[in-house]
Formats: C-alpha cells, structure tokens, sequence
C-alpha cells in the first residue's frame, strides 16, 4: 500500500532562517516537500530520495507539507510545525566574502556587549568552524577559516548569550 505520513525531523519553521530538515515514513521510496507562503528563499533536495531538504525561509511567512511517495501511491501529508519567529532576537549580521575560498568575515552589530557562539555546520549539520566571542557593543568582525573544508554551501550560526541569533549561508568554492 502507499506509505505513513512522514516523520519529519526537526519540527520547527523558523522564519527568516535557512534549515535543513530530514524525512522518514514505512514504505517510503521518495519524498516531496510543498513549501508556499509569500515568499521564500532558495530550495533544494540534498539527497536523490529527498528525504534531506534544505530551505531559506523569508521573512514574512512559512508553510510546508510533506508527502511521502511509493510505487503505491502518495501518502497524506505532514504539516505539524512548530512555529518559530526569530525576528524578535534576529541579529544584523553578514559574511563575506560570499562566496569564499576559504577565508572569510562575519560582521554584526550588537546593542549590548555579550558572549557570542559562531557555529559553521555543513547541510547535514556537521560543525566545521566552531569559535566563542566577546563581542562589544557596537560592529564586530570576525574572521573565520574554511580553508580546510570541501567546497559546498554551509550554515554560519551566530549566537548570543543573551539569546540572540541568526543563520547566514555561506559558500566555499
């Protein structure tokens, strides 16, 4: 028969913030990811199956549905997100170089002086960067090597203390 309704890994829809989410379901050959909404940003299958799917969601509106599919048929969907807004606690921040060869600066601007995480991560969440900052009031830079890793598209998260944070996509050619 066709297959479950997929399990859909992590739950959150958080807007303004790219996310990689991972799908299983019995009997599943493939999946199909439906995101609509006003706007979103960039969308691509990691995986032949698709059961790995990367997103950027915008700032105004996120939704999706999953369907898993078989020879069988189509599955209902999975549509229970959690949902997140991050544009409360979003930091302004920007990397470049983008893309990079392997050197690159992360800038962004805080109100008050605070500790501060940058986590690079690969799209199937493996850290490749990791580094703490005392960031102070005002700009802030800080150079972050990827020299080292192999050419592709990875997430740089900037994360405060004070529970501030923001997802930037970066690519290494």
């Amino acid at each position: 028969g066709k297959p479950d309704v997929p399990n859909v890994t992590p739950t959150d829809l958080c807007i303004g913030q790219p996310s990689v989410y991972f799908a299983t379901a019995t009997g599943a050959s493939s999946f199909t990811w439906v995101p609509s909404g006003q706007i979103y940003g960039t969308e691509l299958c990691l995986n032949g199956s698709c059961s790995q799917f990367y997103i950027e969601w915008d700032w105004y509106f996120a939704y999706m549905e999953v369907f898993a599919e078989n020879s069988c048929g189509t599955s209902d969907p999975f549509n229970s997100w959690n949902y997140c807004r991050i544009n409360g606690n979003a930091l302004d921040a920007q990397v470049y170089p983008n893309p990079t060869d392997g050197k690159a600066t992360v800038e962004f601007s805080v109100t008050n002086a605070t500790e501060y995480s940058i986590n690079v991560t690969d799209l199937a969440g493996r850290e490749v960067v990791s580094k703490e900052v005392a960031a102070e009031r005002g700009l802030n830079q800080v150079e972050i090597d990827l020299s080292s890793v192999g050419k592709g598209l990875y997430l740089v998260n900037i994360k405060g203390q004070d529970g501030t944070n923001v997802v930037k996509r970066l690519a290494v050619e």
